[in-house]
């Protein structure tokens, strides 16, 4: 709810929350708030735990970033 208007000015329209292309470009302009374009590992562990992330929280943040490896991989071995 908190990136509606971002949303609504992005797609020229009212965003909605219930609407799938709308939730997922919301949770995209969130992660990239959070520092997704510049620290993939930080950005995830945010979104997991907030600012309250222990040590033992940070197989989440790993795993976010070898899925994200190996997708940029996958692109590459097609020729994307």
């Amino acid at each position: 709810a908190g990136y509606g208007k971002k949303v609504s000015d992005i797609k020229g329209k009212v965003a909605d929350p219930w609407d799938i292309t709308d939730a997922f470009l919301a949770n995209g302009l969130y992660l990239k708030a959070l520092g997704a374009k510049t620290n993939e590992f930080n950005a995830a562990m945010k979104y997991y735990c907030g600012g309250n992330c222990s040590k033992y929280d940070q197989f989440y943040g790993k795993s976010v970033v070898n899925i994200a490896n190996q997708y940029e991989a996958d692109i590459a071995a097609i020729g994307g």
